[in-house]
């Protein structure tokens, strides 16, 4: 039998926890700071980033939260690491050890200031503190506080504080305590992985005997077709309430499915009078109530992502997911995902770019990478703050409360699909790890040695060396550095030591955008000056040769190899040497050209300060 909160307060408690994960935000929320606030300024960065991998980013923003918190130092969790010989990432992964390690430090509010005796935790097991002594636990000390944050107090302790023989039971651990094999067997068959982590959760579990009636009603198999396990997933997302309700309350909360389900603990009912025919079970900070029927939601219809995209506009969308192979996985019901879809306008605002859907569809690979980007395994709920892997493998930054992916790419709308999660974004997203050739490692795989030198001697190395750069890039050969520095009078190491100079000419060979095969106008560059660029003539600039039919792919670039390097137009103005001339210093120009250094003189390039002697 899985452990309960067994004595009034404790029960009552449970009022704390519902008023953290109900909140409704009063005027206190524009007069205070919220246990994130506080924590932000304490630079408790430990703790922080603690609770948002544990899910309860939610609750600490909370203006209404109520908490008596104990608030480890980082280096307290420095210490508790090096104790348990794990990294924190390690921690963050064991969601049951760090689920009881952070319930143990929520206590009940208004502590009065002299107690000094045992207090209840969120995890059920009691707390000594003593704060005439300033001690909390075992000799843990209390290094400051009470700190007011909103309803809520923080004390700072040099510690975490781990308690002694408490094992924190996951939910399904409950539930084979409570002998519920066959809702296990549910769970399993759907991949409904989130009945065994999400702290602050209620889960209605029916008995074996109820899920069999309902199986031979529906005529539903546990082995069944791909749209019997659809169904399944879908009605046992019913069966879980995305907080941890009061065991006396009633109301209508709202389930993973995204519908209402009515609760009444007074008179022992869930949804259409089924009974709860269990008291509270406590799972790590979740609860679970055994049930003696299977609650049908109103409505069963279970529509995959991709029929959702298709149903709902997102056009540009679904044809992409059909060119890169992704519409079979995405139409399978018992794939669970939250998918972060861009709209056609957010494609729409990369033709600028010549970003075309033909573009991306040239690339099989690169577009299912970029596609994979903006899918996350499992349901994400809407509290959910910090990164996460995508199927493409690379973290997404997101911000769900805030109703933000990336810091800048805005939600504009979530919607639950069967048990997945979609949700509309205004911008499309593109990893920095595409695994296409950035146009740098383009660049020296054609062989281009000098321009990757040239460019290792400017900043346009990092851009360019990044796979997710949009342009297009015109890329002299070797010989073509040559022609050119011997026609300007100039060796590679003076155009290398002229950093300014050089960014000006490499800048003049990069165009951000995408060109059309078609192009034949004039392109602004990265420096701000217009290029002439005519592909269907195979020419660019001052009847610049491009060598090749067609570009090099990069990535989100296209690279054009051309046979003389582009010199940008600059405004004319004297050299040293014509300024001498015109100034009368015959002296020093003669004695210039007996050294030699006229050509250096005469480079309008060169960067240089001169002191010049007069004939006298």
């Amino acid at each position: 039998m899985a452990c309960r909160l067994g004595n009034m307060w404790k029960q009552a408690f449970a009022m704390l926890v519902l008023a953290v994960t109900l909140g409704s935000h009063g005027a206190r929320g524009e007069e205070c700071q919220t246990i994130l606030q506080v924590a932000e300024e304490a630079n408790l960065n430990s703790l922080i980033a603690a609770l948002n991998a544990a899910g309860l980013n939610v609750p600490i923003q909370d203006t209404d939260s109520s908490f008596t918190v104990m608030a480890p130092t980082d280096a307290a969790f420095d210490s508790l690491l090096e104790d348990l010989d794990m990294t924190f990432a390690e921690l963050a992964a064991n969601e049951t050890l760090l689920s009881t390690v952070l319930g143990y430090h929520a206590l009940p509010p208004n502590l009065p200031e002299n107690l000094a005796g045992p207090v209840p935790t969120l995890t059920g097991q009691d707390l000594f503190v003593n704060f005439t002594g300033k001690v909390v636990g075992e000799n843990v000390t209390i290094e400051a506080g009470p700190v007011p944050a909103c309803l809520a107090q923080i004390y700072v302790i040099d510690a975490v504080l781990v308690p002694e023989n408490f094992t924190c039971t996951p939910l399904a651990d409950v539930a084979l305590a409570e002998n519920l094999t066959l809702f296990l067997e549910v769970v399993n068959q759907t991949d409904f992985s989130e009945v065994n982590v999400s702290p602050l959760r209620t889960v209605f579990a029916p008995t074996n005997e109820a899920i069999a009636n309902f199986l031979s009603e529906y005529n539903v198999t546990l082995t069944g077709e791909n749209e019997d396990l659809g169904f399944l997933a879908q009605v046992l997302a019913y069966h879980s309430v995305e907080t941890f309700i009061l065991p006396d309350g009633w109301g209508e909360f709202e389930t993973i499915n995204g519908q209402q389900l009515p609760v009444n603990f007074s008179d022992g009912t869930v949804g259409d009078n089924v009974n709860i025919i269990s008291g509270q079970q406590i799972a790590c900070l979740s609860q679970l109530f055994v049930i003696d029927g299977v609650l049908i939601p109103n409505d069963t219809a279970c529509p995959s992502i991709y029929d959702f995209a298709k149903e709902s506009g997102f056009d540009v969308l679904v044809e992409l997911v059909d060119a890169a192979g992704l519409a079979p996985f995405l139409s399978n019901i018992v794939n669970r995902f939250s998918v972060f879809a861009p709209s056609d306008a957010a494609f729409a605002d990369l033709l600028p770019y010549g970003i075309t859907t033909e573009v991306l569809k040239q690339n099989t690979t690169l577009l299912s990478e970029i596609l994979k980007y903006h899918i996350v395994p499992g349901y994400l709920p809407p509290g959910v703050l910090g990164e996460f892997e995508t199927m493409f493998g690379e973290k997404l930054s997101l911000n769900l409360p805030g109703r933000k992916v990336e810091k800048d790419v805005n939600i504009t709308l979530s919607a639950n699909v069967c048990t997945s999660k979609v949700n509309a974004i205004d911008a499309v997203l593109t990893p920095s790890g595409l695994t296409c050739p950035s146009v740098a490692q383009l660049a020296e795989t054609l062989g281009l040695e000098d321009l990757v030198q040239a460019l290792n001697a400017t900043d346009l190395i990092a851009p360019l060396s990044a796979p997710n750069i949009i342009s297009t890039v015109f890329a002299p050969t070797n010989e073509a550095f040559n022609t050119t520095l011997t026609e300007l009078g100039l060796t590679f190491d003076d155009l290398l030591a002229n950093t300014t100079r050089l960014t000006e000419i490499l800048s003049y060979h990069v165009i951000g955008r995408i060109l059309p095969p078609t192009a034949d106008d004039k392109f602004e560059t990265l420096d701000g000056i217009e290029l002439a660029v005519d592909l269907p003539e195979k020419k660019v600039g001052d009847n610049v040769n491009i060598t090749a039919e067609e570009p090099v792919q990069a990535c989100l670039s296209q690279v054009y190899v051309i046979d003389a390097v582009l010199i940008p137009p600059q405004e004319t103005c004297d050299t040293v040497i014509q300024v001498a001339e015109t100034a009368g210093f015959t002296s020093l120009v003669t004695a210039v050209d007996t050294a030699g250094l006229r050509p250096s003189l005469s480079d309008p390039t060169a960067e240089l300060t001169v002191f010049a002697p007069t004939n006298e």
